[in-house]
């Protein structure tokens, strides 16, 4: 290997400060600052002092934050068309009967039902809470616990004590229900909205205020005067009209966090008061609301998790899921019942949603708990407790009669993986929190749990927003954990610009996401790592990227996505949108091996410039016994810049010539994973880390962050990045996984090359061949040397297309490629042997 020492030529012949002042001065010409502003306020500059030029330099960035800001706003204010929306036919909502939400009149014998006899015990308990606290008044109950005792009551005014003679009730129908109206009389004088506490349920702001005074008005309808009635419908009335904008069409994207709790505001009253005749002004109210509902949930919501997430998941990370889809769940719950329609069995989005899970849960445990990948947004995601509790009840009740599997799976991770928890044990867990929802209404006692093996789940599975899960097995403990993500969509509020990125773990973490914005006071954090430099990517580095001096250099791509793009058929979404980042051009996968063809060209579209007028990288997982797995990366990217192989390690890697190894032995961890760089053949190989150097960017300056920096939070969070750099566009790099107790050095790889692929020869035994060309190729040859059976991995090739395969000269196989363009086989090549394929 050689190496290169890089030289920078001068960036400009203007010194530091001018330079800095003319970028400055271009950009506030941009947003429409006039050529004779402009002169004063560079006349301004010569004439002051340092202290004032950089106060003045400060004004003006803050006018072009500013600038921006308004601009964005005024464009999200142009109003967007909402359609007038009728309920489907003879649905409960059509045929304006109540209860509507959550339950129905049809559904209620058969919950009497499974109260006597599936829960039972859990009933009584509830009741007898009820009872205990029913002379409490509601100004002395802190925030959720208020609202859902509101529910409570109501809940037992509608199931009946009457019908119910097994039990043993405190109090009468109508005073439970006189209870329920006492509590939303009170809260009807809440202001706060729903927000993204409200998943808690047991925090001051949870147990959802919207859905607590719809619930309250539906089933206890036939109670309420209309007085009472009118008074619940103006308390969501107002709440809907001084619901937070971002709720609103073309404002913002609804799937995030907090948006999810804000569109509750004006949803729920829609789903509780349509229909039904309350004086002057309410039919067009509701009607108006009902619009809302179907505009930002229906369709903004749910349909953009199907069409634009494309699978189960989220755009900001673990734990806000963890809120965001609690939010969406119970809005789904309510309006599946009033609509006479699952909305959790017919919307991919939910109806899979319980995979996130699965496929996110890392494996290993560590400090009593196991973790969920990608910690974009707050503190590390624990698995076992009251939220993954939550979710998996959900889709496990929601789903058991449409889709036992998946109802079965979530069952199984919530009584049976080692990944659940009983429900006395969730944190906070108090009858009047949980059992309602979580024990009655989604109850999943008659729902027979399922191992991943026993639903079918496969080993690779493609979750939202193209994040592609690669596992060797579902053992808790030792199973490969691989995550490339290749998005199509930019969609978040959050999101980590880790486009083309990946992540291992075996045996502990090898190769991380070092993105860590927010966490708890137990691990390190900066305030960049959501930029690209953090990822495991193929970075560009342009040493004149940052717009001052004293910027940062991220190597971040240059797409320039729209945030207000909330509905799926917008133009942002569509090729060559804002918005389209990426494409998947094949995506294979067997017992044998995962394949995966990702274009992101389009990620470098848009800004200033495009860096790169193509970018592809290649992934393949080979699977196979311990210590004998394998990934390969081929990366094809066109551009001037420098390239540049990232790394993110949790402890310092050691390198030695043109391999890298990794290791990873904290507590019980005992990964390991040697990197071998096969191409390109110049090329530099570095580390940057260690003490002050977590966080650093593209040029080695240490970007804000803040300790605790300790073992612990560099298993995560990683405290070095190795780098292969080159001005070449061809890199292939190959990866053997194992265990740091027994693998030592890496299996023999040999590089195989022609004028049209390049691949690698593995232990004389598995071959992969990748393209050199970015489209499907009609023919390409290689030569290998080995004894033995060798299976032979090639990629690039016409799709569903009969190959002819040559073998030194002589026909040896016709074999048609798959769908992906991948072409399989095993053959012995008897020493020295050229290849050919041929359509």
């Amino acid at each position: 290997m050689t190496d290169t020492t890089r030289r920078q030529a001068p960036r400009s012949v203007l010194s530091k400060h001018e330079a800095k002042r003319c970028r400055l001065f271009a950009r506030l010409s941009k947003i429409g600052f006039t050529p004779v502003l402009l002169l004063l306020l560079a006349s301004m500059a010569m004439a002051c002092s340092d202290d004032a030029k950089q106060s003045l330099s400060d004004t003006a960035k803050s006018i072009i934050k500013e600038k921006k800001k308004s601009a964005g706003k005024s464009e999200a204010k142009a109003p967007v068309p909402i359609s007038v929306y009728t309920p489907p036919p003879q649905s409960p909502l059509a045929r304006k009967v109540h209860p509507r939400l959550y339950l129905t009149p049809e559904e209620l014998p058969a919950l009497r039902q499974r109260l006597k006899t599936l829960y039972r015990e859990e009933f009584q308990k509830y009741v007898n809470e009820l009872d205990r606290h029913f002379d409490d008044l509601p100004e002395s109950k802190i925030g959720g616990i208020l609202y859902l005792d509101t529910k409570n009551y109501a809940f037992l005014y509608l199931i009946d004590p009457a019908t119910l003679p097994e039990f043993s009730f405190g109090h009468s129908r109508e005073q439970y229900g006189r209870k329920a109206i006492e509590h939303a009389m009170f809260i009807k004088r809440e202001t706060r909205h729903d927000r993204q506490s409200s998943a808690g349920l047991q925090g001051d702001n949870g147990g959802y205020l919207n859905l607590s005074l719809a619930v309250s008005y539906d089933w206890l309808h036939a109670l309420l005067t209309l007085e009472e009635k009118r008074t619940l419908a103006d308390a969501m009335i107002r709440l809907y009209d001084t619901r937070d904008d971002e709720a609103d069409p073309g404002n913002y994207v609804k799937l995030s966090n907090q948006v999810t709790g804000y569109i509750h505001s004006g949803c729920a009253g829609a789903l509780a008061l349509w229909g039904d005749d309350l004086g002057p002004g309410y039919s067009d109210k509701a009607q108006e609301m009902l619009n809302f509902f179907n505009a930002v949930f229906l369709e903004r919501s749910l349909a953009v998790g199907d069409k634009v997430f494309e699978g189960p998941g989220w755009g900001e990370g673990a734990s806000y899921y963890m809120m965001g889809i609690t939010n969406v769940s119970f809005m789904a719950g309510a309006a599946s019942t009033a609509l006479g329609e699952n909305l959790f069995f017919k919307h991919p989005f939910l109806r899979y949603n319980v995979l996130y899970l699965l496929y996110n849960i890392l494996p290993l445990k560590l400090k009593d708990n196991y973790y969920l990948s990608r910690h974009d947004t707050n503190s590390l995601q624990k698995v076992i407790g009251s939220s993954t509790g939550r979710i998996c009840a959900i889709s496990a009740g929601a789903l058991q009669h449409e889709d036992p599997r998946i109802a079965g799976l979530a069952k199984w991770m919530m009584s049976e993986s080692g990944f659940g928890q009983k429900m006395e044990d969730w944190k906070y867990f108090d009858p009047r929190i949980d059992y309602l929802f979580f024990k009655f209404i989604w109850g999943s006692a008659e729902v027979t749990p399922l191992t991943p093996e026993q639903a079918g789940m496969p080993l690779t599975y493609k979750l939202a927003l193209g994040e592609i899960v690669m596992k060797s097995s579902f053992d808790k403990e030792s199973s490969t954990h691989i995550i490339f993500w290749a998005p199509k969509y930019w969609y978040a509020p959050h999101a980590h610009k880790d486009i083309a990125s990946f992540t291992i773990f075996k045996h502990g973490s090898l190769a991380l996401d070092a993105g860590s914005p927010k966490n708890a006071n137990d691990f390190p954090r900066s305030s960049s790592a959501r930029e690209a430099v953090f990822h495991n990517i193929l970075g560009l580095y342009d040493p004149d990227e940052p717009e001052d001096a004293d910027d940062r250099n991220f190597m971040n791509f240059s797409f320039s996505a729209r945030s207000e793009a909330d509905h799926w058929q917008d133009e942002e979404y569509q090729p060559n949108g804002r918005n389209y980042i990426g494409e998947i051009k094949a995506l294979e996968s067997n017992a044998d091996y995962d394949f995966v063809d990702y274009d992101y060209s389009a990620a470098y579209r848009g800004g200033d410039k495009s860096k790169a007028s193509s970018a592809h990288r290649r992934f393949a997982y080979l699977r196979g016994p311990e210590n004998q797995e394998f990934v390969l990366i081929h990366d094809l990217v066109e551009s001037p810049f420098e390239k540049r192989f990232l790394l993110h390690t949790a402890f310092e890697p050691a390198i030695a010539d043109d391999q890298i190894t990794v290791t990873n032995n904290f507590e019980v961890a005992h990964g390991r994973m040697i990197v071998k760089s096969l191409l390109p053949a110049q090329k530099e190989i570095l580390k940057i880390g260690g003490e002050a150097m977590w966080f650093v960017d593209a040029d080695g300056k240490p970007v804000k962050s803040r300790g605790p920096y300790v073992d612990w939070g560099a298993y995560w969070t990683g405290s070095y990045r190795a780098e292969i750099r080159s001005k070449d566009g061809e890199f292939l790099t190959v990866m053997q996984i194992g265990d740091s107790r027994t693998l030592q050095a890496m299996a023999p790889v040999t590089k195989i090359a022609s004028a049209v692929c390049s691949g690698a020869l593995i232990n004389g035994q598995r071959l992969v061949m990748f393209s050199k060309n970015t489209t499907p190729q009609r023919s390409l040859n290689y030569k290998i040397s080995a004894q033995g059976l060798v299976s032979h991995l090639v990629t690039g090739l016409t799709p569903n297309k009969m190959m002819q395969l040559r073998k030194n000269g002589n026909v040896f196989l016709n074999v048609k490629t798959s769908e992906q363009g991948v072409m399989y086989f095993k053959d012995d090549p008897q020493g020295s042997a050229t290849y050919e394929v041929t359509e």
